[in-house]
């Protein structure tokens, strides 16, 4: 900037340097003012275009998460309608097998009973029979 003082005050009259100086300094500032300004509405202008992208993105996001939401609730009501074709299909066949089990397994427990105390029979029946034998054939 020109140094302007006090000293010009008592004058009325400017010269044509210092007029042509504060006009040069008056196109400097509109120049920046403009440069400013240009500026100003660029940036406003990317940002308005990120803030709109930005939005775009979470619009998009939360449609995602909606139909995200919507698909665990559908799998929900699929598991839990396994859950119940299990229960009222599979575990009636699963009890009847797991019945079978236990009855082959207690039928074999029955049988090995009844063959043991057909071999301990028979066994008292050998031991009696040889004292019997024993006593009516006496061996010197």
């Amino acid at each position: 900037m020109s140094n302007f003082t006090d000293s010009n005050a008592g004058d009325e009259e400017m010269t044509d340097s210092q007029i042509y100086d504060i006009l040069s300094r008056l196109g400097e500032i509109e120049g920046t003012l403009r440069t400013f300004m240009q500026t100003w509405r660029d940036q406003d202008t990317a940002a308005g275009l990120g803030r709109r992208v930005v939005q775009e993105k979470l619009e998009l996001q939360s449609h995602q998460i909606a139909r995200l939401a919507i698909d665990v609730q559908n799998v929900q009501q699929d598991v839990a309608e396994l859950r119940n074709e299990v229960e009222d299909k599979v575990m009636p066949a699963v009890d009847t097998i797991e019945a079978e089990r236990h009855r082959k397994t207690g039928a074999k427990s029955v049988w090995a009973i009844i063959g043991a105390a057909i071999v301990m029979g028979m066994s008292a029946m050998a031991y009696i029979v040889d004292k019997v034998l024993a006593i009516f054939i006496h061996k010197p």
